[in-house]
């Protein structure tokens, strides 16, 4: 187990640091599902504690605004993915449907109803998590059986946020003044929030760490070194 606190991560390991709201979360040995559940769950609500009312209207009105007209959904994320393999041409070989294209533009002469097909999946789910903020229940399964299915297509855990950064690019460009710096803010707290539940297996230790570093929440590892991610002095173990 490892204690949770609120606060600036030391620059080393086991550095004390100050808490008014001390939290745990337990990692068993690696492929115990429960636990690895249970620690999402556990991080889920952590992050949840820093999202206010004010956040989450932020969010609503905005997304509502990207992407309630008919057919602006899809757009929406049709441009996300768009942005994603114009960006990193290399996750064309992450998906099947894409795998034998070099570009983007000769997957989408090629075979666009596969890839707006992928987009409408995903932001269909991200659709109904980001509408369902007051009562995450029946949204938790629903994310985590997502997240199992990209583990099998390869996809790691530093591709969401790479994913998040398109998802940040495409608001800001739709939304205009309206993508103030106050509302993204509240958009990269309730998008990371829901992105921690698509995250299965190993993969949720490491976006754990990366989660909760950029959060200013340290773990203290009283085990061994499993992972380090370049410049980040948080680390975990999966004994």
């Amino acid at each position: 187990e490892w204690p949770l606190r609120r606060g600036p991560c030391a620059p080393q390991l086991g550095h004390p640091i100050t808490t008014s709201a001390p939290q745990t979360i337990s990692i068993q040995p690696a492929g115990t599902p429960r636990s690895i559940r249970t620690s999402v769950v556990v991080l889920f609500r952590i992050i949840m504690e820093g999202i206010t009312a004010e956040d989450k209207k932020r969010v609503r009105d905005t997304w509502l605004q990207a992407t309630d007209a008919p057919g602006a959904l899809s757009a929406v994320g049709l441009q996300v993915f768009e942005k994603l393999l114009t960006d990193n041409p290399m996750l064309l070989k992450v998906f099947p449907y894409a795998k034998e294209y070099a570009t983007l533009e000769e997957l989408k002469a090629s075979n666009l109803p596969a890839l707006q097909a992928h987009a409408d999946k995903v932001f269909n789910q991200l659709d109904s998590a980001l509408r369902s903020m007051d009562n995450e229940a029946p949204v938790k399964a629903d994310l985590n059986a997502l997240g199992e299915r990209h583990k099998d297509y390869s996809v790691h855990a530093q591709h969401f946020p790479v994913l998040e950064g398109c998802m940040m690019h495409v608001l800001r460009n739709n939304l205009q003044d309206d993508f103030s710096s106050d509302v993204e803010e509240s958009w990269t707290k309730v998008y990371r929030s829901r992105q921690v539940l698509l995250i299965s297996g190993k993969v949720i230790i490491i976006y754990i760490v990366l989660t909760l570093k950029s959060l200013g929440i340290c773990i203290i590892s009283r085990a061994t070194l499993y992972y380090k991610h370049p410049g980040c002095d948080i680390k975990v173990s999966l004994k």
